[in-house]
């Protein structure tokens, strides 16, 4: 029987909300395991995260 390839990786923000909590928002990919085998570091947009600076 043949291993998956693919694998199912959950993408999980680190943003925090304007009381300093974390979101708790993620997105979910696949990732290719024999072609990408480091980590992977994706930028997603996180709608409930806060930035005191801007």
């Amino acid at each position: 029987m043949a291993s998956k390839v693919r694998e199912k990786i959950k993408l999980v923000s680190t943003g925090k909300t304007q009381k300093g909590k974390p979101t708790k928002t993620f997105y979910t990919t696949t990732k290719n395991k024999r072609q990408t085998t480091e980590k992977i570091n994706i930028k997603k947009f996180d709608p409930k995260a806060y930035n005191s600076e801007t």
